[in-house]
């Protein structure tokens, strides 16, 4: 048996709150001005992007959506050129990432895009209302309602007894929490999840790594300011909603991919998340090695030589960027069938 799986069970009931506590004021200050400067130069950048069509923001959707739910936010619909009428798709339903306080759906559009044309499958990338101005659990809740939205819409071309769901840090803690939630029990046969934010509690918190080129994956201080951004004081920080890692395992989808990038300061919580989760696996027989193993249903994938976002960001350098590329493609191959 893997002892690392065994020592993750001897955790898992280490679940005593611990509070969000109130910041000095002036690191409340300094956090809210950092905040609102990245509040508005953001829209500005994906402006540009979305204009001068900059890598997948050239590409669209099949169409755009909104449900006449909560903030009533525009969701684009990803269906594979090659479907024929009356023919029933797999259902993939993409969360965004942002750091819960930036983003649009339109920035996933890359792999939306990849596994409707490569994989055959219906993507649905859903919109969520961003902190400061609604903090957790306000994101949670209203994804709930789109999701059940998406699910009883007859208008789409999709199977909704296969169905996974998934996103990008910020996204993949919003698709864990989602996932967990009563309304939505026994909906999703698989989850996938790209280096997710998993525990706001510390417990599982690693040191921001640094990379080949002595960048860090991501300065200390924009987590800190997103973290305020969706985090209230007082709040528990070891709500399973909140910090997944202390999440449920029966509540949620079949089988679960996590994939971590080796120099985030994210990826330790990710690992760990996986292996508590493996922990109440029936099978607990160990396949693969430590960068790629599977127990049970549970896939953990670590991306190595890699930073946060590595699928998003270009490299300068031409071999690099090559390297990139080849690095996402194999990541993103092993991830279209988190489903199956």
């Amino acid at each position: 048996m893997y002892s690392q799986v065994q020592a993750a069970a001897m955790g898992s009931q280490d679940t005593q709150p611990i509070l969000q506590q109130k910041r000095p004021l002036w690191t409340r200050i300094r956090l809210s001005l950092q905040l609102w400067a990245i509040r508005g130069i953001g829209p500005v950048v994906f402006w540009i992007l979305r204009t001068f069509k900059r890598e997948s923001f050239a590409l669209a959707p099949t169409y755009i959506k909104c449900y006449t739910v909560g903030a009533k936010l525009e969701n684009e619909i990803w269906i594979p050129s090659t479907h024929k009428a009356d023919t029933k798709l797999p259902l993939f339903i993409d969360i965004h990432g942002g750091g819960f306080v930036l983003g649009s759906p339109r920035q996933d559009a890359g792999f939306c895009h990849y596994l409707a044309e490569k994989h055959g499958i219906c993507v649905v990338s859903v919109n969520y209302p961003k902190a400061p101005r609604v903090p957790y659990p306000y994101q949670t809740e209203e994804l709930v309602k789109v999701v059940q939205c998406v699910l009883d819409d007859s208008s789409l071309p999709v199977d909704t007894t296969n169905v996974a769901i998934g996103g990008f840090s910020a996204g993949g803690n919003l698709s864990l929490s989602v996932s967990l939630r009563d309304e939505l029990q026994g909906k999703f046969k698989g989850l996938l999840a790209w280096y997710p934010v998993t525990d706001f509690s510390g417990r599982f918190k690693s040191k921001s790594q640094r990379g080949g080129n002595g960048n860090s994956t991501m300065p200390v201080d924009m987590a800190d300011m997103f973290d305020y951004a969706y985090v209230k004081d007082g709040q528990n920080l070891c709500d399973p909603y909140l910090s997944p890692v202390y999440g449920d395992r029966k509540r949620l989808p079949p089988k679960i991919f996590l994939l971590g990038a080796e120099f985030d300061a994210l990826c330790n919580e990710a690992e760990q998340t996986a292996l508590r989760y493996a922990a109440a696996e029936e099978d607990q027989s160990r396949k693969g090695d430590p960068y790629d193993w599977t127990i049970g249903n549970i896939k953990w994938r670590k991306i190595p030589g890699v930073q946060h976002g590595f699928n998003f960001i270009k490299k300068k350098d031409p071999e690099s960027e090559n390297r990139r590329l080849e690095i996402t493609q194999t990541a993103l191959t092993s991830a279209g069938s988190v489903g199956e």
